[in-house]
């Protein structure tokens, strides 16, 4: 059959993979790794496109057009709770447009409705909740009268509900398929070499922080001999810059090191950048990360409080993050944090902690982040309303934004590491969304 994997058209960047949807703040938007792993899926048994319509800006109208230009009999989409309506609304179009055409969904809204989404999405055929499986050629080969795993559909008047299971330990998916996913479509703040590729060496996460539903679907590892033949696959394309989207990279301390040893040898030009826990991080990880051509570690500092870090299962200590950040300081290693505003018990106290903490920490790069009660975390089911309005606090999000960015000591001290027209670039396009 002919399989589209799609992105659909938005009003916002809406991120919408990895059943973790967030909208970009600034001027990134990475590859969506549902559609990039499925590519390589579903092309052993079927020709595959893909559009990005949302990457590539088009038009709800465009982006029809060349849906129906390439003639799929399956249409595998991306559906996100902050965009379903937009979602729901160009699906529906799709189908008044074609037909006989066959709609899978993909997203949190899915894990979130289940089988609810299929009442509010008439013209839906089936939903799939793990990308990292073979579920889904499974189900094209045929729908059988039994449930499929991670797959829910429709079978004549009724639906077969399969069981939402992730596993643990290990698996292996097939490379994607990179030519889909054109070079120049995305970025990423802290890439130093373009082209850049996003890459995957585990799926879901071990660890349980109440706000984030990557740690719902399961924790299992790649081999690194097919994380290296992926690899080797993009440095053949002309790729030296990888973004790891492993939730957080390293935490198997010998698989993480044969991992960066294998490619300090074989791949010594290549550039990369992941995100890590700070309790997870120590000095032989950070120097083997940074003899292979690490440069960037991303970590989740989010509140200036240890006990709310044991409310929300996050279990990280501030000397942590000092110790974290010092270690990769010792290395040379760049360090971004994130942080979390406005879940319920936050006040404005609360948040301005959290700004003079990114100043404290001296970071290289911090994100503040409104905290959003996400389809399938725990703290969705324990959600209240928030202290601060929602504007009041987008304005202290942006005034501890601007405080941390602002500030001369830190401008003096980017301006003097930059050492590539890259890193100019993204220095000035961060610069200035921090005022538009």
């Amino acid at each position: 059959m002919r399989v589209l994997l799609l992105n659909p058209p938005g009003s916002r960047r809406y991120l919408r993979d990895y059943y973790c949807t967030t909208i970009a703040k600034s001027d990134y938007y990475y590859h969506p790794v549902d559609l990039l792993y499925l590519s390589g899926t579903l092309s052993s048994e079927h020709e595959v496109f893909a559009l990005d319509a949302l990457a590539r800006g088009l038009s709800v109208g465009a982006a029809l057009a060349e849906i129906s230009s390439c003639a799929p009999d399956v249409v595998i989409s991306l559906v996100a709770t902050p965009s379903f309506a937009e979602d729901q609304a160009f699906l529906a179009s799709l189908k008044r447009l074609l037909p006989q055409v066959r709609l899978i969904g993909t997203g949190d809204v899915f894990r979130e409705l289940r089988e609810e989404a299929f009442q509010l999405m008439p013209d839906l055929e089936a939903s799939l909740v793990d990308f990292s499986t073979d579920d889904i050629l499974r189900y094209l080969r045929g729908a059988p009268g039994a449930p499929i795993e991670n797959i829910i559909y429709r079978q004549g008047t009724g639906l077969f509900a399969g069981p939402e299971r992730h596993g643990r330990g290990s698996f292996s998916i097939p490379l994607p398929r990179l030519s889909l996913f054109p070079d120049d479509l995305y970025s990423f703040p802290f890439v130093r070499q373009m082209p850049f590729m996003t890459v995957l060496s585990d799926f879901g996460c071990p660890y349980a922080c109440a706000f984030c539903p990557v740690g719902t679907l399961g924790f299992k590892l790649r081999p690194v001999a097919e994380v290296l033949r992926e690899i080797m696959q993009l440095w053949q394309a002309g790729c030296r810059e990888v973004h790891f989207r492993d939730q957080t990279f390293g935490v198997q301390k010998e698989r993480t090191l044969e991992l960066c040893r294998a490619i300090e040898k074989g791949f010594p030009q290549l550039t990369w950048s992941c995100f890590s826990r700070v309790d997870v991080m120590d000095a032989e990880r950070a120097a083997a990360m940074k003899s292979s051509g690490c440069h960037t570690v991303i970590f989740g500092i989010e509140f200036d409080d240890d006990k709310m870090h044991q409310a929300v299962g996050k279990n990280i200590r501030r000397s942590q993050m000092f110790d974290a950040v010092r270690i990769c300081r010792a290395q040379g290693l760049q360090v971004v944090g994130t942080f979390l505003l406005g879940l319920p018990e936050h006040d404005e106290a609360a948040v301005a902690r959290a700004g003079r903490l990114a100043c404290d920490l001296d970071l290289d790069f911090a994100s503040f982040n409104l905290a959003a009660p996400r389809p399938g975390t725990s703290l969705r089911r324990t959600w209240t309303p928030p202290r601060l309005a929602p504007e009041r606090l987008d304005f202290l999000r942006r005034a501890v934004e601007r405080r941390f960015y602002l500030r001369p000591s830190y401008i003096m001290k980017k301006i003097s590491r930059i050492r590539s027209f890259a890193q100019l670039r993204v220095f000035l396009k961060n610069s200035v969304s921090l005022f538009f």
